[in-house]
């Protein structure tokens, strides 16, 4: 009925009364849930510890042991989360257990900026209990993990997100983080055939449009210009009405111009210039449009 008050009130009288009737233990959990209802998690804790100190090893210490600790997780007190958890783990050398709590406490390190010690225990959570419910949870983590040790630097981080995790969606992202890394360096045509893969593995990323864009430039850039010409029309025909549209007609409209095709880049150069493009490449399309029309007569 949701008379959570009156509820903690009889679970309590009936814990009092009959602590020898074999349901104190239950009547004690119950009234902690009641509190968590009515916002007392404090009060709840106190009652959970209750069963745990005096039936340390019993099925309802199972449960408060990992109600506790999520609760003092919530609140920021990690250690005393920790304590809970550990707890846990000492009681019930269970899988079901073992995993609930391994989990809980990499989350305990994560959150306090302990990347490597949670990195450790999702691991563990990952490779122990792989059809666990928190499984999924840990590769999750790890993800995080290991992106977030990419974008700080570490490259290796970001090349096992892509290769062991490949339907994270902070893969493609490190795939991207990858690519441009080696595009910055100058090596375009390794960037090129990079970022070629990742259109590939990754054609519905909701940023793809930036791996074609940078495919295409890639190619330009070591001179295989048949490649580029090919990249460039396939981002306009995937990504008509991506901000970076315009400069990819711009770069295609060039291509047509220096191939003789002065009619169809000078169409090219004029759909540029009624497209938000930046002043850089209106102006540029504008000079180039000139040069049409002046080749052509």
């Amino acid at each position: 009925a949701k008379r959570y008050d009156e509820a903690a009130r009889s679970y309590a009288e009936y814990a009092a009364r009959f602590a020898g009737q074999g349901h104190k233990l239950t009547a004690l959990y119950q009234e902690g849930l009641c509190y968590v209802r009515l916002g007392r998690p404090g009060d709840a804790v106190d009652r959970w510890q209750i069963i745990t100190a005096e039936a340390p090893a019993s099925e309802e210490a199972r449960k408060a042991w990992l109600r506790c600790g999520d609760i003092l997780f919530q609140a920021a007190h990690f250690d005393e989360a920790r304590t809970q958890f550990t707890a846990l783990m000492i009681n019930f050398p269970d899988a079901e257990a073992q995993a609930a709590a391994t989990l809980r406490l990499g989350r305990c390190d994560y959150n306090e900026g302990k990347g490597a010690d949670a990195l450790f225990l999702f691991r563990q959570v990952a490779a122990n209990f792989p059809d666990s419910e928190e499984a999924a949870e840990a590769t999750e983590g790890i993800t995080h993990i290991l992106y977030g040790l990419g974008r700080d630097g570490d490259t290796s981080a970001l090349q096992e997100l892509v290769a062991d995790f490949p339907e994270s969606p902070l893969a493609p992202e490190a795939g991207f983080e990858l690519a441009i890394r080696v595009y910055d360096s100058g090596d375009f045509a390794t960037a090129a055939v990079d970022f070629d893969d990742l259109c590939g593995r990754f054609p519905r990323y909701s940023a793809a449009d930036r791996n074609f864009y940078y495919a295409a430039d890639s190619w330009e850039k070591t001179g295989a210009v048949d490649r580029a010409r090919s990249g460039w029309s396939s981002f306009l025909k995937y990504f008509p009405h991506s901000e970076l549209a315009p400069g990819a007609l711009f770069r295609l409209a060039s291509i047509r111009f220096n191939d003789g095709q002065y009619n169809v880049a000078l169409e090219d150069f004029k759909k540029v210039l009624i497209s938000p493009a930046d002043d850089q490449v209106l102006a540029a399309a504008l000079y180039n449009q000139g040069m049409c029309q002046r080749i052509l007569g």
